[in-house]
């Protein structure tokens, strides 16, 4: 199965996202952002400097990689997503702090978080350095 780039809305429906493509035998990643708004746009500023750095690299590296799906997944508008007890921060396979935020789905330890999203070395070596 060829790579796949899929979109999600909060944490439930993450979940099963992530289910299924683990059962396909997928590398899952999660890059998560703050949710769009009127305008088609996420209220996050470093989520939409992030999302062009994003899209190339998988113009440039992913789209021919068949074992990984890459998932954005939204976390909620902003008052949702700064309230503490908001799921991705207290769910301990994610434990965010900050948004945008990329994980590797069976490996806490690694991450991108923030600024990091938006360089495009660290994005390349992230989904290929083990």
């Amino acid at each position: 199965m060829p790579f796949q780039y899929l979109d999600v809305e909060g944490h439930e429906a993450l979940t099963k996202l992530v289910a299924t493509q683990l059962e396909a035998q997928k590398r899952v990643f999660v890059l998560f952002f703050g949710s769009l708004n009127e305008e088609d746009v996420s209220w996050c500023p470093d989520c939409v400097d992030c999302d062009s750095v994003v899209d190339e690299c998988i113009k440039t590296t992913l789209s021919e990689v068949n074992d990984i799906t890459l998932i954005k997944c939204y976390v909620g508008q902003k008052e949702c997503w700064r309230d503490e007890k908001c799921l991705f921060r207290t769910d301990e396979d994610f434990k965010l702090t900050c948004i945008p935020t990329l994980v590797q789905i069976g490996n806490r330890e690694k991450r991108l978080e923030d600024q990091e999203c938006q360089n495009i070395v660290l994005l390349n070596s992230f989904f290929f350095d083990n």
